[in-house]
Formats: structure tokens, sequence, C-alpha cells
């Protein structure tokens, strides 16, 4: 009796979305080029099947720094490749790889290691990988 209920006022107000607008645009442009970067990394990863006798394994560890780069010279431009995307030292990732695997991708040891940088499965998680460590 004789109060007076306010009620909610509604108003159009003008928004200018530009600002808005150029952000998604931006973020839309990050994600493709973020899209093209992962497809690009897909193609230049192989599968392999590591088969190697017992033989051919020991050949391989007794090679030189120069026979392992010249065999393996494909890992070798990956290394440099991604050595140079996340800012190591390719010195320093070459001479990883040279020591752990003789730049093999099928190297492996009884501890579970794998990989030409013998990652173990939980640090290869950790990591961000999601898959064979070999892929």
């Amino acid at each position: 009796p004789g109060q007076i209920t306010a009620l909610p006022a509604l108003a159009q107000i003008a928004v200018i979305d530009n600002s808005n607008l150029d952000q998604r645009a931006q973020d839309e442009e990050h994600s493709t080029k973020s899209q093209e970067s992962k497809s690009d990394e897909q193609e230049k990863k192989k599968s392999l099947v590591c088969t190697y006798t017992n033989k051919y394994r020991s050949q391989m560890f007794s090679r030189s720094p120069g026979e392992a780069l010249s065999r393996d010279a494909e890992n070798a431009k990956l290394i440099r490749y991604y050595a140079q995307k996340y800012g190591v030292p390719e010195g320093l990732a070459l001479s990883v790889a040279y020591q752990e695997s003789r730049f093999d991708t099928c190297a492996g040891s009884h501890t579970g290691v794998k990989g030409v940088m013998q990652l173990t499965k939980r640090t290869g998680r950790q990591l961000g990988f999601d898959r064979d460590i070999n892929e």
C-alpha cells in the first residue's frame, strides 16, 4: 500500500566493437599459424619400424660424429630445426643426440628410454608428448 517499486530500466548503449573484433581477428590468425606449424611439424616427423640386427647396432655405436651425421643427415636436420625453433643451441642438441643415440630414432634401452634424445616416457609426457616418442 502506497509503496513505489523500482523496476529495472533497460537502455540501449552504443558500443564500438572494432577493438574486440581486431583482437579476435589476431587470435584467429595466431590459431591458423599454429595449426599450420603443427601440420608442418607432423610432415617432418617419420614413423619407423625398428628392426636392426645386433651386428648393425654395434656398428652404429662405433660411428664417429662425422659418420653419424652423414648416415643420419635427415635426423640431424630435424634436430637443428627444432633446436632453432625452441632456442636451444644447435651444438648442444646435436651433442646430446650423438651421445645418447648416435642420431638413431630407434635407439632405446632396458630402462625404457627411447628415441634420439633418450627420453623416458614420464619426461616425454611432462614435455607434452602424447604419442610414441619415435613418431
